[in-house]
């Protein structure tokens, strides 16, 4: 990698671990809470007004309503899982670079990552949130899109990278505390 580079990282990815970086950045999305609570706020809603009208003489209503509710929370389970297998699949499909080693190099100016017949540059100001989770370090570059790059593959260099984020990170940062680990 460049000359330059403060810390080089260098992995591959696989798919069950491409699966979980979508999840944690899906759940930690700005607006995620929203969507995934929805469904249940309405069928919550909908399981109240069962009880509600059950114990006003009514018992017709409460037996549908728990069926509802049951399969909107399988649903809502199945669709979210499926989401995130369907879009891992489709980007390592895609996306030749996944097939291979990918090279990240950590800088004063930003993150550079290089694949096969790739490279790019993500800057520190253009990181709008770095976020830590047990598994992987997100690199959010508005609301909703993330880089991830899994904390396995930065290993003993950990403790260097979280201080990198702390001196030139812009965004916000909300990674461990290094003797927390």
């Amino acid at each position: 990698m460049a000359d330059n580079a403060e810390l080089d990282i260098v992995f591959e990815w696989n798919l069950r671990e491409n699966i979980r970086g979508q999840r944690a950045i899906m759940f930690r999305r700005a607006w995620a809470g929203t969507l995934s609570v929805m469904p249940l706020v309405i069928a919550a809603a909908g399981v109240a007004f069962a009880i509600y009208r059950s114990t006003h003489d009514d018992d017709d209503w409460l037996t549908p309503a728990l069926v509802v509710m049951v399969l909107v929370i399988i649903g809502e389970w199945v669709m979210l899982s499926g989401r995130f297998l369907w879009s891992a699949k489709q980007q390592q499909r895609s996306d030749r670079n996944l097939r291979f080693p990918l090279h990240h190099a950590f800088h004063d100016y930003g993150l550079t990552m290089r694949g096969r017949g790739s490279e790019f540059t993500l800057g520190w100001q253009m990181m709008e949130r770095i976020i830590e989770t047990r598994e992987f370090i997100l690199f959010f570059i508005n609301r909703t899109n993330a880089y991830y790059l899994p904390k396995r593959a930065i290993g003993a260099d950990l403790a260097r990278l979280r201080a990198m984020i702390q001196a030139h990170a812009v965004g916000g940062v909300d990674i461990q505390d290094p003797g927390s680990q």
